[in-house]
């Protein structure tokens, strides 16, 4: 059973408080308080495959090739241990917050200017998605 609060007014702090009192004791509970940070945004998702897609088009390489590239290069490492061997492994740039997602987004659109790639506007993007253009 996992129960989570987004908290933040007073009325959700409430609900989390009177959701701890029902628990029965008999078995062992961890309550976890961390800031919460948001996931990149569905739009920052669209904008960045629509990016890989472009720069895929301009270089020869598919997507996936692209987001591996970008992710190795651009990304964030964390140190596993696995197998009793400690090995850098990227994050998956969907734990990225929107604020470092943004940066990520930035970097890549730095590159793409240096190989002369004109991405999108993602106002632009945005417009296309909802038919705006047709």
């Amino acid at each position: 059973m996992t129960k989570r609060f987004i908290l933040h007014d007073q009325r959700q702090i409430d609900s989390a408080i009177d959701y701890i009192k029902t628990i029965e004791l008999g078995g062992i509970f961890e309550i976890v308080i961390r800031k919460h940070i948001k996931n990149r945004s569905d739009n920052q998702n669209r904008l960045y495959w629509k990016y890989l897609e472009v720069i895929s088009n301009e270089v020869g390489h598919t997507k996936d090739e692209i987001h591996a590239y970008f992710k190795a290069k651009h990304g964030i490492w964390e140190v596993k241990t696995v197998l009793n061997e400690s090995i850098p492994i990227p994050l998956s740039t969907t734990k990225y917050g929107t604020k470092r997602f943004g940066e990520y987004l930035a970097k890549i659109e730095s590159e793409a200017a240096v190989l002369g790639i004109k991405l999108p506007n993602p106002n632009d993007v945005w417009l296309m998605e909802h038919d705006y253009f047709t």
